[in-house]
């Protein structure tokens, strides 16, 4: 896993010269708590904190447990790919996707810190139309909202033949307790 490094978030970037060692797989996450400390989320479901270089660990990647055993181990509920983390009023969110499933995709767990345990709170997102829901979740303007990708129109242009992954989002809205609604998805 590589890192780019430059002085701003515009570019140019550059190769900062070494991957992170410790890990060896694709879709990381960088998640920066209120105190600056960065904490990097990773396939297959560990979380290590980077050191301020942002370039090295600093410490072991550690497993995340983000459910019951029957959930970590079920074909189409266990974590799949693409790890993501948000904080919103005090609470952790650990979001992933399971692609195996053919209903809902995008799971998540609730916990009080960065590393979990995590209670599961199971599905937040249907199955994108032809393809994983690989997300996002970003707050703008005091609103949250739900990036995701769907594909298979053939309408929409792709940028090589076997690729026609379409760029989405919706409103992600939250109960009083915390835990998030179904998102609902306007695309066909």
């Amino acid at each position: 896993m590589g890192v780019a490094v430059c002085d701003s978030p515009a570019g140019p970037f550059e190769d900062s010269g070494k991957p992170i060692e410790g890990l060896n797989n694709i879709d990381p996450k960088v998640f920066i708590v209120d105190d600056g400390t960065a904490y990097l989320y990773n396939n297959p479901g560990i979380v290590a904190q980077l050191k301020p270089n942002m370039v090295e660990l600093a410490e072991s990647p550690k497993k995340i447990i983000y459910g019951p055993e029957a959930v970590m181990e079920d074909r189409v509920l266990k974590f799949n790919e693409g790890a993501f983390m948000h904080k919103r009023d005090g609470i952790y969110y650990f979001s992933f996707t399971n692609w195996k499933n053919k209903e809902f995709q995008g799971f998540y767990a609730t916990g009080s810190n960065p590393y979990g345990p995590f209670e599961w709170q199971g599905p937040l997102s249907p199955k994108p139309r032809g393809a994983q829901n690989h997300h996002s979740i970003i707050e703008f303007k005091n609103q949250w909202y739900y990036f995701f990708h769907v594909a298979g129109y053939k309408d929409y242009p792709k940028y090589k033949e076997a690729q026609g992954r379409i760029f989405c989002f919706e409103p992600l809205e939250y109960e009083a307790d915390g835990t998030i609604r179904m998102v609902e998805h306007s695309v066909p």
